[in-house]
């Protein structure tokens, strides 16, 4: 229809009688969508493209890459992270991406961990599999580094501290 650019096309995906899922298009955004951040950081971090025939995505070097990304993992535990405090947890704990096996963690909006318990994340790997295990291991250290930052949580309170049952 004339669109010169990026645009993204959000689906819902419904299991069928017969146990197959079916995909509707519900929206066309005539812009950058939710996974463009995480599309453009593997391009710019693998410096790779999508093969049309597969439709998977190669690296420069010719591996194949996969990504897991969110842009709201988030928990009571992170509030009160500054980004420097966040920075320190990540190069403790080599939560970046590695140039040399073209895998690791990328993280955005840290900006948002202090006030909203929230970030950005990224995850790459050589396998789904392993991306997923990246995440995984993301959030095991985030949880726990978060909660020696800003102290125990409990789910019966607000993020904000304010205890759920005063917000009835």
């Amino acid at each position: 229809r004339g669109v010169i650019g990026r645009f993204a096309i959000d689906f819902l995906v419904s299991q069928q009688p017969d146990g197959g899922w079916r995909p509707y298009a519900v929206e066309i955004n005539l812009r950058m969508g939710g996974t463009t951040f995480p599309y453009l950081a593997l391009q710019f971090l693998t410096g790779g493209t999508v093969d049309p025939g597969t439709g998977l995505y190669g690296s420069a070097r010719g591996e194949p890459k996969f990504y897991f990304a969110t842009d709201n993992l988030r928990s009571p535990a992170y509030h009160g992270l500054s980004p420097a405090d966040f920075m320190e947890i990540v190069e403790r704990h080599d939560l970046y991406f590695d140039r040399a096996s073209e895998t690791g963690a990328v993280f955005h909006m840290i900006g948002a961990l202090s006030q909203y318990g929230r970030v950005g994340v990224t995850c790459i790997g050589n396998s789904s599999e392993q991306a997923d295990e990246i995440y995984r291991g993301v959030v095991e250290i985030l949880d726990l580094e978060g909660e020696l930052v800003a102290g125990p949580w409990s789910p019966a309170t607000h993020p904000l501290g304010i205890p759920i049952s005063s917000m009835e």
